[in-house]
């Protein structure tokens, strides 16, 4: 008789709990969802509410990074129209490094200057860029050509010296200086002196006359020493040259017939 009621009961159980579950499956649980921190943003495209999303929402929370335009490089004239002022391009002295770089220019029929990137020239001109064969000027917010004069340069007027371009491997700075001596030398008709004394670099017949003329100089004339560093050997000459790529200017030593003294470039 027990066994018969305990089977009747673990019958009734089982049907409740099959009962259970299946109502579950159906309706699901009776329990509210937990609550949550989320807010609902309202969507609508047809009319404008206040929690709708805008743009400047968007872009302030930097979903895709912040816009950061990419650097230009520095865009340098090339080339422009020819030059209408009466100017004459006599001479280059051209280097990779651009801020020493420098030109030597003259109103027609009046003397010589040296002038760097940057300077002021005769036309209310401002010289631009300085390439073997030409400058470029900038006047009026324009860019114009100066082409160098070499029929000037090759009747004995101031010729051109540039360094070599470079090649692969790169040449050394020492290198360069010593192409830089040798150029000079040559130009420059610079011929070596050790007499009375006094060594150094005798200026040639042949030296661009307004050249030398500017910086107070003439044939004949011997060089001692630039800087305070004695010229006549290849490792003194290459130390002067050091000197005044770096400063830009020279205390020359002069040896004149008997008289010695001394000439400051620029003045």
């Amino acid at each position: 008789m027990a066994r018969t009621v305990l089977a009747l009961l673990l019958v009734v159980v089982l049907a409740y709990l099959i009962a259970q579950t299946i109502w579950l499956l159906w309706y699901g649980p009776q329990d509210a969802l937990p609550g949550s921190d989320l807010r609902r943003v309202a969507v609508n495209g047809g009319a404008q509410q206040s929690a709708a999303l805008s743009s400047s929402q968007v872009q302030r929370w930097g979903l895709f990074g912040a816009y950061q335009a990419e650097p230009q490089a520095e865009q340098r004239p090339v080339d422009a129209p020819e030059t209408r002022l009466s100017l004459e391009l006599l001479g280059l002295f051209q280097t990779r490094d651009r801020g020493k770089s420098s030109a030597i220019i003259a109103e027609r029929g009046g003397d010589a200057q040296l002038y760097h990137i940057g300077d002021g020239i005769p036309g209310n001109a401002t010289l631009e860029e300085i390439y073997p064969d030409r400058v470029i000027l900038k006047r009026q917010g324009r860019f114009e050509t100066l082409r160098l004069n070499e029929v000037k340069g090759l009747a004995g007027g101031v010729t051109q010296v540039t360094e070599p371009e470079p090649r692969s491997p790169a040449p050394s700075p020492e290198t360069d200086l010593a192409q830089q001596r040798t150029a000079l030398i040559r130009q420059l008709g610079l011929q070596p002196v050790s007499e009375g004394g006094t060594e150094g670099y005798k200026i040639g017949d042949r030296a661009p006359k307004q050249l030398i003329e500017q910086v107070g100089l003439q044939p004949g004339d011997v060089v001692a020493s630039v800087n305070g560093y004695p010229l006549g050997s290849e490792e003194s000459d290459l130390a002067a040259l050091q000197s005044y790529m770096e400063s830009q200017s020279a205390v020359i030593v002069v040896q004149r017939g008997e008289q010695e003294f001394t000439v400051n470039y620029p003045p």
